[in-house]
C-alpha cells in the first residue's frame, strides 16, 4: 500500500500546477501587451525620425558663417558711422553756448523745406496772431439762485414768529404786496 501511495500525486502539488486554459489566457495577454508595446515603440520611432528630418532640413537651410560675413561687415560699418556722428555731436555740445542774446534773429540758418539761407526769429511776435475771443457767457444758475434766496430771506423776516408751514404756503400763494 505504501508503494501505491508513493506513486500517487500529492493534492497540494496538483493544486499548485497551472491549468492549461489559464496558461493560454496569460500567454495571450502577454503576447497582446508585447505587440501593443512594439506598436507604440514603432510609432515613437517614426515620430522621432520625422522630427530628426525636420531638424536636418532646418539646419540645411541655415546660413553658413561665410554667408554671414558680408552682413557682419555691413552692420559694423553702420555702427562705426553712428559712433563717428555721436562723437561729432558730442564735440559740438562741448562748444560754449550762450545763456541768452540781445538780438532777436538767428542768422545763417537754412530753411528746412527749400534749403535757402534765411533769418529766423527767436521770439514769437504775439501781435501777428489774431486776438483771442472773449470768454463765453456763463450758463450758470448762480445769479438766479442768489436772487431767489434773497427773496426767501425777506419773506421769512416778514413772517409771524410762529413760522408754521401752513402759514408759509398761504403766504406764498397770496398775492404779493408792493414794497415801500
Amino acid at each position: 500500500m505504501e508503494d501505491a501511495l508513493a506513486e500517487k500525486a500529492d493534492v497540494c502539488a496538483v493544486n499548485k500546477k497551472v491549468n492549461y486554459d489559464q496558461f493560454e489566457q496569460a500567454y495571450d495577454e502577454l503576447t497582446r501587451n508585447i505587440d501593443e508595446t512594439l506598436a507604440k515603440l514603432t510609432q515613437q520611432e517614426a515620430l522621432w525620425q520625422q522630427t530628426l528630418d525636420e531638424i536636418q532640413n532646418e539646419i540645411a537651410n541655415k546660413l553658413d558663417k561665410a554667408d554671414l560675413r558680408p552682413l557682419k561687415d555691413y552692420v559694423n560699418a553702420k555702427l562705426k558711422q553712428l559712433q563717428d556722428r555721436l562723437r561729432a555731436l558730442a564735440a559740438l555740445k562741448r562748444d560754449a553756448e550762450a545763456a541768452g542774446t540781445k538780438s532777436r534773429f538767428l542768422r545763417n540758418v537754412n530753411c528746412i523745406s527749400c534749403d535757402k539761407d534765411v533769418i529766423m526769429r527767436k521770439e514769437l511776435d504775439t501781435s501777428l496772431f489774431p486776438p483771442k475771443p472773449g470768454l463765453p457767457p456763463t450758463k450758470s444758475m448762480a445769479p438766479y439762485l442768489a436772487y431767489e434766496l434773497d427773496a426767501l430771506r425777506k419773506q421769512q423776516r416778514c413772517m409771524p414768529q410762529g413760522r408754521d408751514l401752513n402759514q408759509f404756503e398761504n403766504m406764498m400763494s397770496s398775492p404779493k404786496k408792493p414794497d415801500k
